[in-house]
């Protein structure tokens, strides 16, 4: 308690700003949180807040707490400002969105995005350009999300469409029956309606997720029948991208089956379409389910090879060596190959988001700040929030900086761990059998840390803890996360120089793709993989990652007794008992005001 009573307001107010960086970008994602949650920034609850925090601030720490504290204010308040604009924009007057919803036009527009292709179902990303309503024809804006039943037309990024549904619209000029690339400008028939959820406590925000991506409209067609040619649109480069994923998918598709094809597309060019569901539930169920989108694992790998590459290749030149600073030259010259398979695996908002943080880090080198991880990871985070207001509400956010700031600070631990574990037990064994051992003690602190830090948020957005996950993750990231991703990368790039090397390499990636789905597959199955859990509230997960926080972290409050009160308060928020087959099966909920009795089934 002495420890804790000693801190003052100066030895705290030096110490934030020591960690301004960290401390802004708290504030900046709180801000946007707290615009989803509904508190608007200018009402008079929060300027009375803000009022009597500034006037503590200045009373407790003079001048300097306060002007730190006013510019945390500003942050926040700015932060909330940007989502605000996004949740309720304020649209130009063409934009669609001002038309009497639900209503039927017609619209023409291009897609600004590579359809969507799933086994059931298809979804296009439209932009308006023209609009024909009540026979007259006008310039329109807007995004709209059109949902089809089948897809069957080859619809691609850049197509301009037009959607027709109204009697007196003339026949349309040619139906879908050629091989249509990217750029094609088409036309189909659309019924407009406004995004919308399903009103369920805790189930997900698909409006406000459609809203971040600037889309506020969304039809529905059972088919794509209707659609007709009706010219081109589109960048040059991006067309130039999208025609390359096509290549290496067809080519996957050519020279594998099906289901190591529909994998190897998900990790090479970002199409995860073809995976079928019962794979996807297995990965889910697995814990390995990252592996599949092209997220921070796959580019960090990425540019991990490229950097290694680069280095090995210009430690050659003497000269180089001589006249320049070989990690900085390196990690300069791996940027372009890392924003190469970004616009190569799709291009999605979670790839760029992933591909900023490796950014950061590559900067960092540059300038001799690659030490400091942690203002690297705030400035990471604040830079995404800038660039996609409301990003921290995704759940792909949320995991990768949970995942990497766990693992960040358990192998902090693990680290001092392991140098009292070798001086109290005179650990000194041969150099190759002392790596070893180290070497596979911290690939499995890794993946345990990256689960605690996950199994939260998991448990809060899926209602499933993946424990599985533990066990496969040391052996699925290594197949599919590593080595099917080199050889699928280095078979994409011969399919433009040599087919029949392609070819050999595709095929070394096929095996490794099947060894590593017949694993998952076998994990998945097991009874207890990824058992069922509920939904904890807001303070149960304050206490959860509390709890972590005082097994990651040593300072003051971290002593036993708040450890056994997080423990006590937050572990008992699901208890779930099962007995054999013809007993009940009782289930406690903490945070809820109900309990649920199930009879099981007899055998």
């Amino acid at each position: 308690m002495s420890s804790v009573s000693s801190i003052s307001p100066s030895s705290l107010f030096s110490s934030l700003r020591s960690s301004l960086l960290i401390a802004l970008t708290v504030a900046y994602l709180l801000g946007q949180v707290c615009a989803a949650w509904g508190w608007v920034i200018f009402s008079p609850l929060w300027l009375g807040g803000v009022a009597l925090l500034a006037v503590t601030a200045w009373f407790c720490g003079g001048r300097g707490l306060a002007a730190f504290v006013a510019c945390l204010l500003l942050t926040f308040s700015l932060a909330n400002a940007a989502l605000q604009r996004v949740i309720a924009p304020h649209l130009p007057p063409t934009h669609l969105r001002h038309l009497a919803l639900p209503q039927q036009v017609t619209v023409e527009g291009w897609l600004f995005r590579e359809p969507e292709r799933f086994p059931h179902r298809g979804r296009l990303y439209l932009e308006a350009l023209r609009v024909w309503q009540d026979g007259a024809l006008r310039p329109a804006t807007g995004k709209i999300l059109v949902t089809v039943h089948s897809l069957s037309g080859p619809w691609q990024y850049g197509d301009v469409l037009r959607l027709c549904c109204a009697p007196w619209m003339p026949p349309p000029m040619r139906r879908l029956s050629g091989p249509w690339q990217y750029g094609d400008v088409l036309r189909l028939p659309l019924h407009l309606r406004v995004p919308r959820n399903f009103h369920t406590p805790g189930s997900f925000d698909h409006e406000g997720y459609l809203a971040r991506q600037g889309i506020y409209l969304s039809a529905f067609l059972w088919d794509d029948t209707a659609i007709e040619y009706k010219g081109t649109r589109g960048g040059r480069v991006r067309s130039w991208i999208e025609q390359a994923r096509r290549t290496i998918g067809a080519f996957f598709d050519a020279h594998l089956d099906s289901q190591t094809a529909a994998v190897l597309r998900a990790l090479i060019v970002g199409d995860e379409g073809r995976l079928g569901k019962n794979l996807l539930q297995a990965f889910s169920r697995a814990g390995v389910v990252h592996v599949l989108s092209i997220s921070g694992l796959h580019i960090s790998l990425v540019a991990a090879a490229a950097y290694g590459a680069w280095w090995w290749l210009l430690g050659r030149s003497r000269y180089l060596l001589l006249a320049c600073t070989m990690p900085k030259l390196a990690a300069l010259l791996t940027i372009p190959p890392v924003l190469l398979y970004a616009g190569l695996a799709g291009g999605s908002v979670a790839t760029w988001r992933s591909v900023v943080m490796v950014l950061v880090y590559l900067v960092a080198i540059v300038l001799d700040r690659q030490e400091e991880v942690y203002r690297s990871l705030a400035l990471a985070a604040l830079l995404i929030s800038l660039l996609w207001p409301g990003a921290v509400l995704d759940i792909s956010f949320q995991l990768s900086f949970l995942s990497v700031l766990s693992i960040l600070l358990g192998m902090e631990c693990f680290s001092a761990w392991w140098a009292r574990l070798s001086e109290r037990r005179l650990l000194r064994l041969r150099p190759r059998r002392e790596w070893l051992l180290r070497w596979g003690a911290t690939y499995v602190a890794v993946s345990m840390c990256a689960l605690l830090g996950t199994a939260p948020a998991t448990a809060a957005h899926f209602n499933q803890v993946a424990l599985a996950g533990l066990f496969a993750n040391l052996l699925v990231v290594p197949l599919l996360g590593s080595a099917a991703v080199i050889l699928g990368l280095v078979a994409a790039g011969l399919v433009f120089l040599h087919t029949g090397l392609a070819t050999l390499v595709l095929f070394c990636a096929g095996l490794v793709t099947r060894v590593g789905t017949w694993l998952v597959e076998w994990i998945g199955a097991w009874p207890s993989a990824a058992p069922h859990v509920v939904t904890p509230t807001l303070l149960e997960l304050g206490l959860l990652y509390g709890l972590l926080a005082c097994l990651f972290l040593h300072s003051a409050i971290c002593n036993p007794q708040s450890v056994t009160c997080c423990l006590c308060c937050s572990l008992p928020y699901s208890w779930t008992a099962r007995s054999g087959p013809g007993s009940a099966i009782f289930t406690m909920t903490c945070g809820s005001r109900f309990l649920t009795l199930a009879k099981a089934t007899p055998r």
